[in-house]
């Protein structure tokens, strides 16, 4: 499944729309799109440090927008600012 929503995002989206972040902890079948330009990360069962690092980066980011934003909206922020955010995915 994970897999089928990671394949239609790529394929509809550029990478200027969506990031996209996988924790992978079974078969690792979400290696394929390791190389895809919409990927930021795909973690590992083994990968404690990079799953470390990944939720301190989201984190950080969920501060950052919350402070571009300031209790408004994504439209509004985009029509003020004229600078579009890419949406975050974490499969």
């Amino acid at each position: 499944m994970m897999q089928s929503i990671a394949y239609a995002l790529v394929h509809r989206f550029t990478p200027e729309w969506i990031t996209i972040y996988a924790l992978d902890f079974s078969s690792k079948m979400m290696a394929a799109f390791e190389d895809a330009p919409h990927v930021g990360g795909i973690m590992y069962e083994n990968d404690m440090d990079k799953i470390s690092k990944f939720f301190n980066m989201i984190g950080t980011i969920l501060k950052e927008r919350k402070a571009l934003l300031r209790g408004g909206n994504y439209s509004q922020y985009v029509q003020k600012n004229g600078v579009t955010m890419p949406a975050i995915a974490v499969f």
